[in-house]
């Protein structure tokens, strides 16, 4: 389970043009820590208690239901048993664009970090469950290792095979080796090396890794029309997407839109206002919503929604439900949404659960089939 972060604020000219043109939003993040991978640990042992974590924290963090095409929830005891044998892994659709997919059928080996990364690579483990249209990220051949020190720094160790990349493929690798490893809550960081080396800097579109990088790297990067880049704020919105094979998914876009302080606020607008077309993406909240109120409080935001999110059937659309509660537990601090039409928790989704209770982001997105 992804810890809650707020996207930091990008505020200096010079840093956003770098971080479009390939480096980043290169940052620490703070997430809440669950458990530390104990000191002295041999490879084995922080890969059992990564696993370990990992099943605590959605045992702990899932409270009510969230389902969709794109995600899957039911309880805390059966979110357990589905996430057995699955990892989240971070991989490019057609449109070039990274998105999350959970694989399945993970031969009965613990779902650690180093795992998720040899699930990341073309050719390997997971070739044949990645949708159609999905390619892997790592380059064939690549081989992976991985420690976590006790500040929850993940050094990844890659053969050399990880550099016969496509310079346009640059910054979605490391998008994707960042995201990934950051859904694990015993990881807040990831440091890079190839043959032993620290990499400093990626060799061929120039991307900085002159600090380790974490999620406020962003992740498939847009900036609003009209916005200086010197006054900028980025929040990370899911949107939709759909296979040819009508497999739906979300994909998180980072958005630098105009600077701000009230960042839920801007997630809303940007899923209200809509997706970029030109990449496929939909936005499943209708453009005639609007935001009643939006209410913060001990990590719980309320969000009461205008009668226009329902449907003709007189139901909200669980797909919008999802992005609505993904984007805002993404972009903010907050774990648990409570979603409001009207001024009402007695809403009928289209899915037909009860959103009555807050929520918690789900664990298993874009699910792949078993």
């Amino acid at each position: 389970m992804k810890r809650k972060i707020w996207i930091r604020s990008v505020a200096v000219t010079g840093t956003v043009a770098m971080l479009m043109s390939g480096c980043s939003m290169l940052g620490l993040g703070d997430k809440k820590a669950i458990d530390e991978p104990p000191q002295g640990s041999n490879e084995q042992q922080v890969a059992a208690q990564l696993e370990q974590n990992y099943t605590t924290a959605q045992g702990n963090q899932v409270k009510e239901p969230l389902t969709s095409p794109g995600v899957s929830s039911t309880s805390a005891q059966s979110q357990t048993a589905q996430t057995q044998g699955a990892i989240t892994v971070y991989a490019k659709d057609v449109k070039g664009l990274v998105a999350p997919i959970t694989l399945h059928g993970a031969q009965n080996t613990a779902a650690t970090a180093k795992l998720a990364l040899e699930y990341m690579v073309q050719g390997g483990p997971a070739q044949a469950q990645l949708p159609k249209g999905f390619t892997a990220l790592l380059p064939q051949g690549t081989k992976v290792d991985v420690t976590v020190d006790k500040q929850k720094v993940a050094t990844v160790k890659f053969s050399k095979e990880v550099l016969n990349y496509d310079a346009a493929d640059e910054r979605k690798m490391i998008e994707g080796i960042a995201w990934t490893l950051t859904s694990f809550p015993t990881i807040d960081k990831v440091a890079i090396q190839v043959d032993g080396k620290d990499l400093k800097q990626m060799p061929k579109a120039k991307l900085p890794l002159d600090a380790p990088v974490n999620r406020s790297l962003g992740i498939n990067l847009e900036k609003v029309d009209g916005v200086d880049y010197g006054q900028t704020t980025a929040v990370t919105v899911y949107y939709m997407n759909q296979t040819d094979a009508n497999y739906k998914y979300y994909v998180p876009v980072t958005r630098l839109v105009a600077r701000t302080n009230d960042i839920p606020a801007a997630v809303m607008e940007q899923l209200i206002h809509g997706a970029n077309s030109n990449k496929g993406l939909t936005s499943p909240v209708s453009a005639k919503t609007t935001v009643m109120n939006l209410k913060p409080s001990d990590g719980l935001l309320t969000v009461n929604l205008s009668k226009e999110i329902l449907n003709a059937q007189g139901k909200a659309p669980a797909e919008a439900l999802d992005a609505i509660i993904l984007s805002l537990t993404e972009s903010t601090n907050v774990s648990k949404v409570q979603l409001m039409v009207n001024n009402d928790v007695q809403f009928t989704s289209s899915d037909n659960k009860s959103y009555a209770k807050p929520v918690t982001r789900p664990i298993v997105l874009n699910a792949t089939k078993s």
